[in-house]
């Protein structure tokens, strides 16, 4: 079982990899996320998710770069590659912020494309820093920016009209 899971995440960092290089290297630069099923985008679930990036955040400036991890994204890489287990909280949004940017990606991309294509760039960076060094300052410093697009997707999808 543990080769299944180390085989999953090396997957998962090549194919971040891959796309990160597509991104910042020619190829298709458009950098877009996928929706992802099980997360709906509401005024609701996005001023949740704003509020656990940034706890994310707190944490990574502690140090706590699982914490970070599990509150963004449900999952602790290194937790899991040990054998332990960490529970979710049950708060809006904890552990969910990761499929939700991806779905909200989808609802920004037609109205700010600039915006979507940052904050695209910003989820690959992070995810290729959980799965890579771990360093708390940078793993900060990337939720800090990915919190402040959220805040901007919000400000204008609420303005538009299209956040239920």
């Amino acid at each position: 079982m543990r080769w299944l899971l180390l085989a999953a995440g090396a997957l998962g960092l090549g194919l971040s990899s891959f796309l990160m290089v597509k991104a910042y290297w020619g190829g298709d630069s458009s950098c877009v996320l996928g929706p992802l099923p099980g997360v709906e985008v509401t005024a609701s679930s996005l001023s949740a998710a704003i509020d656990r990036t940034w706890e994310a955040t707190a944490a990574a400036r502690r140090g706590a770069v699982d914490d970070a991890e599990l509150a963004f994204s449900g999952y602790c890489t290194v937790c899991t590659q040990a054998g332990v287990r960490r529970q979710l909280r049950e708060e809006p949004m904890f552990g969910k912020v990761h499929d939700l940017a991806h779905n909200v990606d989808q609802m920004v991309r037609p109205l700010a494309p600039d915006l979507a294509k940052a904050m695209c760039l910003d989820l690959l960076a992070l995810e290729e820093e959980f799965w890579g060094e771990r360093r708390p300052s940078e793993v900060a410093r990337l939720l800090e920016a990915l919190a402040a697009k959220l805040e901007a997707a919000r400000r204008i999808l609420q303005e538009e009209g299209v956040l239920p």
